[in-house]
């Protein structure tokens, strides 16, 4: 019963010393948070560790989630699931619903956003654009012939029906 007795006691003093130790690392880890001095002179250890470095392992920590936790690959494959597209289609549906119930018309929302004149713009730039596509066309068939133009079954369709 004594060596019994002495291995349950050395258990537990190291047990004590074990949790002792652990709970002064931590404590100066993390405290105290600011510097103290004594006769001009900052004290060691103060302020912990984690206080000190704050902005290089906030840094640390950042550059670790950014290349281990929100990997493209990882953010692909969430997107991916069907639990996100679910989420997705409701929460579209729910903005769509909510803009179908809005009285706002287009040309007030964008004044809102400070675009005015929309329709002008748009009519002018639609102007634009078709006759620089009009143009495009015109210069690039301009001198081919009506039988050049058309395909073989539209030629054989046309001279089938037209006398």
């Amino acid at each position: 019963m004594n060596i019994f007795t002495t291995f349950i006691f050395m258990i537990v003093i190291g047990a004590v010393i074990g949790a002792a130790t652990n709970h002064l690392a931590i404590k100066m880890l993390f405290r105290p948070y600011k510097p103290y001095y004594l006769f001009g002179k900052q004290l060691p250890f103060t302020p912990g560790l984690i206080p000190k470095r704050r902005d290089e392992v906030a840094k640390q920590v950042g550059v670790m989630v950014m290349e281990h936790l929100l990997t493209p690959e990882g953010i692909q494959k969430r997107f991916e699931s069907s639990e996100a597209k679910q989420e997705i289609l409701r929460t579209v549906h729910q903005y769509i619903d909510k803009g179908a119930n809005m009285e706002i018309t287009v040309f007030s929302l964008l004044e809102k956003f400070g675009v005015s004149q929309a329709g002008v713009k748009a009519d002018r730039w639609l102007h634009q654009w078709s006759d620089q596509k009009l143009s495009s066309l015109l210069e690039t068939y301009n001198q081919q012939t009506l039988s050049e133009l058309l395909p073989v079954e539209v030629e054989t369709n046309i001279s089938s029906k037209i006398p």
